[in-house]
């Protein structure tokens, strides 16, 4: 079986490569030329774990073709459209750039498709997509279905392949042959339903996320007004069997990229006037997420020209990607403050040309660390399981803003400075 894969930013590319290591032969198609003229020289969007080997296995074997020639659609039976749905400064969608993009290729598409749809997007897109398609081809068998992206940053590859569960959302809310052959190559259970509650489903998990990372948010700074510690506060919901291990209650920043806020608004823009929960979650999200700023203008007032070391820029770990890191913006307003900023990342980024000459990358081995005034650790990486280094930064006269409490984790070399900050826990500043 043949299968195209529209989009190729990281939702196409993760579907790309793990297509391939099924056994699959894809058609990777972007009618952005430099897109695809990176992709051919190896040269990825956004860079993870494992991604670069298995796509230069599949292409040496001709399992993949990268190309923007629309006639290749006309041999794949399966056509999936994996745009990332792009996302402005306000966490409001581009829906309609997905849209333009899958109409250049609807005459082109194998007469009998079966297209499946993992772009974001909102609940009711795929019967729209199906009614653009029938307008512009009305001789056609094409079946739509709905995939729901649900891929981790970092953890890409391993959530495509290894996925807890996959849900499809197929017209007629069952199985269907031509995608049973395509799932029965995933080793773990497919739930069937419609392709609006498939839809609804990929916006209802986010939503819950979200609203749980907001939760926590307001209790770490409960925490931090009675004394509390929001760690213990997190030991304790864990317990509780009604939310478990894997629930999203842990202190730290709120969430950020995008990917939660845009089905949030999705949901609130459905929600119409109606002043519900999901309306204060992006508000209240975004002040928690300035709990950094808040605490760095705290402790150094109005003190100027100070050294200041940015632990991670990217805002989850095993990614290279920057797009709406908020680390990134804070660092560039504290340079326009008149700071000397450097940062620490354990691979590869691309930083905007406007930063290029002013922020500065840390040598390996920290040896200025002495030299630090504050240190911000922003997210959990690699370095961390590096004794050496752990040590230079707790030994370090630096104060350290840790929201996550990522040294408070570790069992040795705990920070005992009274000049550290963590969400949610007064006494350990």
């Amino acid at each position: 079986m043949k299968i195209a894969v529209q989009g190729l930013w990281h939702l196409g590319v993760i579907t790309t490569a793990g297509l391939s290591a099924l056994g699959f032969d894809v058609v990777a198609l972007d009618y952005d030329e430099k897109i695809i003229t990176g992709l051919e020289q190896g040269k990825l969007p956004v860079d993870e774990p494992g991604v670069s080997e298995l796509l230069e296995k599949a292409k040496s074997s001709g399992r993949i073709c990268f190309t923007f020639d629309k006639k290749k659609l006309e041999e794949c039976q399966i056509f999936w459209l994996a745009y990332d749905t792009p996302v402005n400064e306000e966490d409001i969608a581009d829906v309609e750039f997905v849209f333009s993009e899958f109409k250049k290729s609807v005459m082109h598409l194998h007469p009998d498709a079966y297209i499946l749809v993992s772009s974001q997007l909102p609940v009711g897109s795929a019967g729209r997509l199906k009614e653009e398609a029938n307008s512009l081809r009305p001789a056609n068998n094409f079946r739509f279905a709905v995939q729901p992206e649900n891929l981790r940053l970092g953890k890409s590859l391993e959530s495509f392949l290894e996925a807890e569960r996959i849900i499809v959302g197929t017209e007629s809310s069952k199985p269907e042959e031509v995608l049973e052959k395509l799932y029965s190559k995933f080793n773990t259970r497919i739930i069937w339903m419609s392709l609006e509650s498939a839809e609804m489903t990929k916006h209802a998990i986010n939503a819950f996320l979200a609203t749980s990372i907001t939760f926590m948010g307001e209790i770490s700074d409960i925490c931090e007004l009675v004394s509390a510690n929001a760690r213990d506060v997190e030991l304790g919901l864990r317990s509780d069997s009604r939310i478990g291990n894997k629930a999203y209650v842990s202190p730290g920043l709120g969430f950020a990229g995008g990917t939660l806020a845009r089905d949030v608004k999705f949901l609130e823009a459905l929600q119409k006037d109606s002043k519900g929960m999901l309306s204060s979650v992006i508000e209240s999200n975004r002040v928690h997420n300035e709990w950094i700023q808040r605490s760095f203008t705290s402790f150094f007032q109005d003190r100027g020209n100070l050294n200041i070391l940015f632990m991670g820029l990217t805002y989850t770990e095993d990614t290279s990607t920057l797009r709406r890191s908020a680390m990134l913006g804070y660092a560039s307003k504290l340079l326009d403050c008149g700071h000397n900023v450097t940062f620490f990342e354990d691979q590869e980024i691309v930083l905007p040309e406007h930063l290029h000459h002013r922020l500065k990358q840390a040598e390996i081995g920290f040896e200025n660390v002495l030299e630090v005034d504050a240190i911000i650790l922003s997210k959990k990486m690699r370095w961390l399981d590096d004794g050496n280094i752990v040590k230079k930064i707790v030994n370090s006269k630096a104060t350290i803003f840790d929201p996550a409490g990522l040294l408070l984790k570790l069992r040795q070399d705990r920070p005992s400075s009274s000049h550290y900050f963590t969400v949610g826990q007064i006494n350990a500043r």
